[in-house]
């Protein structure tokens, strides 16, 4: 079963990208704990989800380029 994430859920791990899935994880664990909104925990609660689905060797295959670069365009309007 091949698992899928969202545009947001790309943005999130984009936003987290690690050097590994373990990192990512971690990563977003502690984000987790420092969100404030009920819409930004489901978000990073699903992808804590779909990450546990995936393997370390599927973690690298996320394409994140496009997602890290609506990131800079969105952290450039905010500037």
């Amino acid at each position: 079963m091949m698992t899928v994430f969202t545009e947001d859920e790309m943005l999130i791990l984009a936003m987290y990208m690690a050097g590994s899935r373990v990192e990512a994880i971690e990563s977003l664990k502690e984000a987790l704990t420092e969100t404030d909104g009920p819409d930004a925990a489901e978000l990073i609660s699903g992808v804590l989800e779909k990450l546990s689905l995936i393997t370390d060797e599927d973690y690298p295959q996320q394409d994140l380029g496009e997602y890290e670069g609506m990131l800079e365009d969105i952290r450039s309007e905010d500037a």
